[in-house]
């Protein structure tokens, strides 16, 4: 009977840590999209850099994470 909670309980943490996963990865491609649309609307060549930087980064951390993540959850959605 414990045996059984106890599998049922980190079969509820599993499926809970996957979207998480998979939701961490959207808010990343968010902040990606985020600062592609800075990058094409900012005039000044300062802040136009920046916005590429920004992108960047954002960008390493979503292939990252499909890295990371894609053996435990599929990204065909995103």
């Amino acid at each position: 009977m414990k045996a059984r909670a106890r599998y049922e309980r980190w079969k509820e943490e599993l499926q809970i840590v996957k979207h998480e996963m998979f939701w961490t990865t959207l808010w990343f491609k968010h902040h990606e999209q985020e600062w592609e649309r800075r990058y094409k609307t900012y005039p000044n060549p300062g802040l136009k850099a920046y916005a590429a930087k920004q992108k960047n980064v954002w960008k390493r951390f979503r292939e990252k994470a499909e890295e990371k993540f894609g053996k435990y959850i599929t990204f065909s959605e995103i």
